[in-house]
């Protein structure tokens, strides 16, 4: 961990960051099948290198692959407005089993039917662990350390298993 501050200095020694976030995924996820694919984390790393524990990001519900691969908003997103990427995320809807678009189909139209009517299993996610690892002198890393400090006690355990 030591290597996150080294090299992120400029000309005059002083930090070009002030802390890098670190997030961990606490949801083991299955195949439609059953078999583990990820096991989840708890940040153990970030935790043995005392990071602050800043508590769970945002819970939210994704959308499955069968073989258990997040489906992501983001490429949702950049497919729903036509963005660039918007070929890469329907090829990857059509590669895990979506219909194909019908012709003269609006992509937002397109995106639900793709999921509610291909392979595809919604899941609610608790939201990721975040940590703060402070960066620059011990004085500067102690100083972000007394602004941040919470109460939060460290996760000990991942979170319960997805239903196949």
């Amino acid at each position: 961990m030591r290597q996150l501050g080294i090299d992120k200095v400029d000309a005059h020694n002083r930090p070009r960051y002030w802390l890098c976030l670190a997030y961990s995924d606490p949801v083991p996820r299955v195949t439609s099948k059953g078999s583990l694919i990820h096991a989840g984390h708890i940040g153990t790393i970030y935790c043995s290198n005392n990071a602050l524990y800043l508590g769970r990001g945002t819970a939210r519900t994704h959308w499955i692959t069968q073989d258990g691969t997040i489906v992501s908003p983001r490429a949702l997103s950049k497919l729903r407005n036509g963005e660039k990427g918007a070929t890469y995320a329907y090829e990857f809807l059509i590669s895990h089993g979506a219909p194909a678009i019908a012709p003269g189909e609006k992509e937002a139209d397109y995106i639900h039917r793709a999921l509610t009517d291909g392979p595809f299993r919604r899941f609610r996610h608790a939201g990721n662990h975040a940590y703060a690892l402070p960066c620059g002198t011990h004085a500067q890393r102690q100083d972000i350390r007394r602004r941040m400090a919470t109460d939060l006690p460290r996760p000990t355990k991942t979170d319960l298993p997805l239903a196949a």
